[in-house]
C-alpha cells in the first residue's frame, strides 16, 4: 500500500546534514496532481511559485495542454501541448517542441522544431532547426534543458537526442532569428551516456563562470559539469551522495558557492537531496513518500530557483495519479555566527556579467549574475534582472 501524501499548505522542516551548515529547508506547500494520462506528462518544472507541467495529449483524444500547479491547484492553460518536453530561458519564457511524441527533431531549416512561449501572455515564437547534416542527426527527444538569455530575442539552447552520441546541438537565436553562423553540433566527451530523456541545462556558477550541466538516467555516469573548450564542452562526471537513476536534478548558485538538487535511492522514487557539489554528504536530503515508481518516465523533475542572496525555492514534479505531486520547499540561510561574519565583510568589487558572458561594472539590461569580492578574496553571486 502506498503512503498517503500530505495535501494542501504544509510546512515542514529538514535539518542540514553537517551541524554547521547555516541553512534550513522548509516544506511550504504541496499538492497532489491527477493527469488525464500519467504517461503523456513526462515533464515539468517550477518557476515563480509555480510548476509547468506539458501533458502533451488527453487520454479522450483531445489536444494536449500546458498546465499550471500552484498551491491552489490545477490549471489547464491555453498553451498547447503536442509533445512530452517543457523548460524555460533566463528570461521566464516556456520552451516547447513544435514536433508530435515521440519528437524526433526534424533539421530542414524550414519544418517548426521549437516554440519559445510567453506564460503570460501566451505571444509565441517558432524556430525550424539548421539544414546542416550534423542538426539531422539528433534524433528524439523526450526533455528539454533550461536555456540561456532570451529565446524569443538573444539566446542559446543546448539540444541532445538520442542518436547525436555524445554531442550537442548548440541552437543560438541572435536579434529574433536562428543565427546559423553560431549554431553548431559540438562535443561533449565520449564518457556522456545520451538516451531519449536526457538533457543539458544553461548554468552560471559562483564564479560567473559558464557552463552546462547534463543529466539522464538509466547510465553508469548520470551527471556532468562542462566547461567550454573552444567550440566544444570538456566534461567531469559528478558523484553525488546517494544519487539515484531518475531524471530530473539541476545545479544553482548560491551563497557563493554550488549545489545540485537531485532525484535519490530507491532508484524511481520521489526521494531526493540538496548537495554542494564536490561533498561527501549531501546537505539535505528528503526521504521518499512513493513506494512504487508513480510514473512510467522514471521522472523526478527538480529545479532551483535563486529568490535572493537569502532564499531558494526547490520545486518538485513527481507525475503519477497514485503519487503524482507537487512541492515546493524554501531553503534559506539562517541567521548564524558564520552569516554574521560573512555580512561584515568589506566589499572589494562587485562586476556584474550578463547572458553572453560581458562583464561591466555597472548592470546591463537584462539578466545580470552579480558576483561581489571581499576583500578576504571569498566571492558571492546572485542574479538580479535590470
Amino acid at each position: 500500500m502506498k503512503k498517503l501524501l500530505l495535501l494542501a499548505t504544509v510546512v515542514a522542516a529538514f535539518t542540514a546534514s553537517a551541524q554547521d551548515a547555516p541553512y534550513t529547508l522548509n516544506k511550504l506547500w504541496e499538492q497532489k496532481v491527477t493527469v488525464n494520462n500519467v504517461s503523456n506528462t513526462r515533464q515539468a518544472f517550477g518557476m515563480e511559485g509555480k510548476f509547468y507541467v506539458a501533458e502533451m495529449a488527453f487520454s479522450e483524444g483531445g489536444a494536449g495542454k500546458v498546465l499550471v500547479v500552484d498551491r491552489n491547484g490545477k490549471t489547464e492553460t491555453e498553451i498547447t501541448a503536442t509533445g512530452s518536453a517543457i523548460s524555460r530561458d533566463e528570461a521566464g519564457n516556456l520552451i516547447l517542441p513544435a514536433t508530435t511524441f515521440p519528437n524526433n527533431w526534424v533539421a530542414d531549416g524550414d519544418t517548426p522544431a521549437l516554440r519559445v512561449v510567453n506564460p503570460t501572455t501566451g505571444d509565441e515564437t517558432i524556430y525550424a532547426l539548421p539544414d546542416d547534416e550534423g542538426f539531422k542527426g539528433i534524433g528524439r527527444s523526450d526533455a528539454i534543458g533550461f536555456a540561456k538569455g532570451d529565446l524569443t530575442n538573444d539566446g542559446v539552447l543546448y539540444l541532445v537526442g538520442n542518436t547525436l552520441g555524445a554531442n550537442v546541438a548548440i541552437v543560438t537565436i541572435t536579434a529574433g532569428e536562428l543565427d546559423l553562423d553560431n549554431s553548431y553540433i559540438a562535443s561533449m566527451s565520449a564518457n556522456v551516456a545520451v538516451n531519449t530523456q536526457s538533457l543539458n541545462h544553461y548554468f552560471v556558477d559562483a564564479d560567473g563562470n559558464e557552463k552546462v550541466f547534463h543529466v539522464t538516467r538509466n547510465a553508469n555516469a548520470l551527471v556532468h559539469m562542462m566547461e567550454f573548450d573552444g567550440d566544444n564542452l570538456a566534461c567531469t562526471g559528478l558523484t553525488l551522495p546517494n544519487k539515484g537513476a531518475c531524471v530530473g536534478a539541476h545545479p544553482f548558485a548560491f551563497d557563493g558557492k554550488n549545489f545540485i538538487v537531485y532525484p535519490t535511492l530507491p532508484n524511481y522514487f520521489d526521494g531526493f537531496a540538496v548537495a554542494e557539489i564536490g561533498a561527501e554528504a549531501a546537505l539535505f536530503e528528503v526521504p521518499a513518500v512513493a513506494t512504487v515508481n508513480p510514473n512510467a518516465s522514471q521522472s523526478n523533475w527538480l529545479n532551483a530557483e535563486v529568490v535572493d542572496e537569502n532564499t531558494v525555492l526547490i520545486y518538485q514534479y513527481v507525475p503519477g495519479n497514485d503519487a503524482g505531486h507537487a512541492t515546493v520547499y524554501e531553503m534559506k540561510k539562517t541567521n548564524t555566527a558564520v552569516s554574521n561574519v560573512n555580512a561584515a565583510k568589506s566589499v572589494s568589487s562587485v562586476k556584474y556579467v550578463n547572458v553572453a558572458g560581458q562583464v561591466s561594472d555597472s548592470a546591463f539590461d537584462g539578466v545580470n549574475m552579480v558576483v561581489t569580492t571581499y576583500t578576504d578574496g571569498t566571492q558571492a553571486t546572485a542574479k538580479m534582472v535590470k
